[in-house]
């Protein structure tokens, strides 16, 4: 049975990182401990930073049709397309989709094993191609027009909070 929890907005207007602090304050707790351990630093995005994004599809066409379509919308990051699918239609997809603003750099095929083989699989490539913001994209989503930039003012934001992260957002 799934449970939604309800969050009353707070009434003056504060960050994020106080919303969180006040609902969920060990996750802040642990985020500040994590980056203490490794020596990471804060910062917002710059220009020239890379910026690449991990698309896992199996089959499904229609859901990765919409998924790329709505993708493409915004560009200023790369795209490596991981495929396990068993049917033809998305690996053929992933060859002849054109894009407009993303850009597609890798197309890897048999990336089978489940959703976790897939995830470090992505995360692994775009680490080893030098990224330096990494996300995951599945072939279930659609996003919205300024995804993209909405996301990027995201960083900044927690950056400014003190934070480095990225954000999971539902579109």
């Amino acid at each position: 049975m799934n449970t939604m929890r309800s969050v009353t907005a707070p009434a003056k207007k504060q960050k994020p990182t106080e919303i969180a602090d006040t609902q969920f304050p060990e996750i802040i707790n642990v985020l500040h401990s994590l980056q203490k351990r490794n020596k990471t630093k804060p910062r917002v995005p710059k220009r020239g930073d890379r910026i690449g994004f991990s698309f896992s599809t199996r089959d499904r066409y229609l859901f990765t049709l919409q998924t790329v379509q709505s993708l493409d919308a915004e560009g200023g990051y790369d795209l490596i397309w991981n495929d396990g699918s068993t049917e033809p239609g998305v690996p053929a997809m992933a060859e002849n989709f054109k894009f407009k603003n993303a850009k597609l750099v890798e197309i890897n095929r048999g990336v089978t094993g489940g959703a976790e083989r897939a995830v470090c699989f992505g995360l692994s490539r775009l680490l080893e191609l030098g990224y330096d913001y990494v996300g995951l994209i599945e072939n279930d989503l659609v996003f919205r027009p300024g995804w993209f930039s909405g996301l990027m003012k995201l960083f900044s934001q927690g950056a400014a909070d003190g934070i480095v992260c990225g954000s999971a957002t539902a579109t």
